[in-house]
């Protein structure tokens, strides 16, 4: 019996856009609890400090992974018979990344923030470096489709996050307590995923292969590179906030990035399950995956409409039953956050389809003007408006690294004809968004509805899919032989 038939005749790649979205959702779900109990314990301040410092994590955490995940998979599922040797360099070059990460995060977080903050980073060091080898654990798993593996390891490390981080706030441990549990839970994550791993059949052993790594190791810089920018794109507006604003409204706007960040973890979760299938379809020729690409960003960026307007229109209920009544300055934030979402499901598809087909110097090459802008623009804007400024940097700055990387995939990979349907999409996107951001607080209902209609009369027309792209789609990630054995 096929895996496609084991899931009841579901596509593979959809059940593993599923288990990814479970294991992406499941730190921030997780999370929440520790969010809101520091903000309702210790107040907005205390919050803002968690936020930061965690940022910060994010990023070296990113910085000790280099890229592996998205390298490593790609190479696994092109040469299947070496994984095991594959996971042995990874885990070689992990512990170079692991062990630079956590030094440089020791030291930028001593030099640029307070005493408590600088504890915290401390208790959150030791997790780096156990990053590094979970990010080759989870190439591996993706490259074998195994998402499911994925997430039960994110879970498993977010319940005991969550169990360890109750516990030291029961005890006055305060913010270095919730840290210590958090690199607490990371090693128990590699545990735990090295035992998935072995059940799997791969058990590379932890040696060293130092010569061996050096190919591996010439390949990932871009890689890396390009995640580190693009968690830079993704955290530099908190950093920012932090260090113009102070404690208070970085905790204010931390509430409303954390509830953006679970919805930008739809298309995340979506491409992880279909960059595979990109990487081996580039293999073969590029006209079906430029097209697979095309649409895969044409579905995300609708998918996510409905997700937007829910936010936009819920944003003060839901920061008042999250995080309470001193938040509700927030909710202006989360909109502008929110209005982004379909914009950033077009960044994904196309960064990550260029690095599937090759292209990831050209892509990174975008990532970082697009960040420098960012910053640029986000210091600017943050001074000027203060936290309400945030979130329109990152409507502006994603939307010029939308069209900035549709441009090097029309001059890298193939053309993109601007026609009815590409125009139609546009407008089914932009238009609902744009009622529900834009419309008085009387109206809110009323431009709810006009979207929905919007999109529902777009989608109807059939202007915005075609039945030839969506074949041509299913031709292209038709599951390979990996997927189609018993």
């Amino acid at each position: 019996m096929s895996e496609e038939r084991a899931f009841a005749g579901v596509p593979l790649v959809v059940w593993n856009a599923v288990a990814m979205l479970a294991a992406r959702l499941a730190p921030p779900v997780f999370s929440f609890a520790i969010n809101v109990a520091i903000a309702r314990l210790y107040g907005a301040g205390a919050l803002g400090s968690y936020v930061w410092v965690l940022s910060l994590l994010v990023i070296f955490q990113t910085v000790a992974g280099a890229g592996m995940t998205l390298l490593v998979t790609r190479e696994i599922a092109a040469r299947p018979g070496d994984a095991a040797a594959l996971v042995v360099q990874a885990r070689t070059i992990g512990v170079a990344t692991g062990l630079g990460a956590t030094a440089l995060f020791l030291v930028i977080a001593f030099f640029s923030s307070d005493a408590t903050s600088a504890l915290a980073a401390a208790a959150l060091a030791p997790s780096l470096l156990p990053s590094a080898w979970i990010a080759v654990q989870e190439a591996y798993f993706v490259a074998h489709r195994r998402h499911h593996a994925v997430t039960a390891v994110a879970i498993a490390e977010n319940a005991v996050k969550l169990a360890l981080a109750a516990l030291a706030l029961a005890a006055g441990g305060g913010l270095v307590g919730v840290c210590g549990a958090i690199t607490a839970a990371r090693v128990v994550a590699l545990a735990f995923g090295q035992r998935l791993m072995a059940r799997a059949g791969c058990r590379p052993g932890w040696r060293l292969a130092i010569r061996d790594s050096a190919p591996l190791a010439r390949a990932l810089p871009p890689f890396g590179a390009m995640l580190v920018v693009a968690m830079l794109f993704f955290r530099v507006d908190v950093l920012v906030v932090g260090l113009l604003r102070g404690e208070h409204d970085t905790g204010v706007y931390g509430a409303a990035v954390t509830l953006y960040t679970v919805a930008l973890l739809l298309p995340d979760s979506a491409m992880s399950a279909v960059f595979p299938r990109l990487a081996a379809s580039f293999q073969s020729g590029r006209a079906g995956a430029a097209t697979a690409t095309l649409l895969t960003a044409k579905l995300l960026a609708i998918a996510l409409v409905p997700v937007a307007v829910a936010l936009i229109d819920l944003a003060d209920p839901v920061l008042h039953l999250v995080y309470g009544a001193r938040f509700a300055d927030a909710a202006p934030a989360l909109r502008m956050l929110a209005a982004s979402l379909p914009v950033h499901a077009v960044n994904a598809a196309f960064g990550q389809a260029l690095q599937a087909g090759g292209h990831q110097r050209a892509i990174l090459a975008v990532a970082v003007l697009g960040t420098a802008l960012h910053a640029v623009v986000t210091c600017a804007l943050v001074a000027l408006l203060g936290i309400e400024g945030a979130p329109i940097a990152v409507l502006f700055s994603s939307s010029v690294v939308a069209v900035l990387g549709a441009a090097v995939f029309h001059l890298r990979v193939a053309p993109i004809r601007i026609g009815l349907r590409s125009v139609c999409a546009v407008s089914a996107v932009a238009g609902p968004v744009a009622l529900a951001l834009l419309a008085p607080a009387r109206l809110e209902l009323a431009a709810t509805v006009a979207g929905a209609v919007w999109l529902a009369c777009a989608l109807g027309a059939r202007q915005v899919l075609g039945s030839d792209e969506i074949a041509e789609m299913a031709r292209v990630l038709r599951p390979g032989r990996m997927e189609a054995r018993a």
